[in-house]
């Protein structure tokens, strides 16, 4: 996902992304694929490691995760800092997620 992707069912009401965007190396590939896979008056929905969390290594904040949407016709409209509990084996901890949703112009 390194690579914008067009989907060839595309364009979808609702575009969402849970945990990607820490791990891609071009952050801003995975922003273009949402623009051309939604519709317009489509909805967003993102999911990401927030600065605050101890345990991620790559991690965003509000600012930052907005900066990406800047100079787009993607319009975050919510962001915010929600608490997660992971309960796989060996983590049992809070990871501090940004959750972020809008809607496409």
């Amino acid at each position: 996902m390194n690579e914008v992707y067009l989907s060839p069912n595309a364009p979808y009401d609702l575009v969402y992304s849970n945990y990607v965007i820490q791990k891609l190396k071009n952050p801003e590939s995975l922003i273009k694929t949402i623009k051309i896979n939604i519709k317009e008056g489509g909805k967003f929905f993102l999911h990401t490691i927030d600065e605050s969390d101890e345990f991620a290594r790559k991690k965003y904040t509000k600012e930052s995760i907005q900066e990406l949407f800047k100079d787009t016709d993607l319009q975050p409209e919510s962001c915010e800092v929600i608490r997660v509990w992971d309960d796989e084996i060996g983590h049992q901890h809070y990871h501090q997620i940004l959750q972020v949703s809008g809607t496409k112009k």
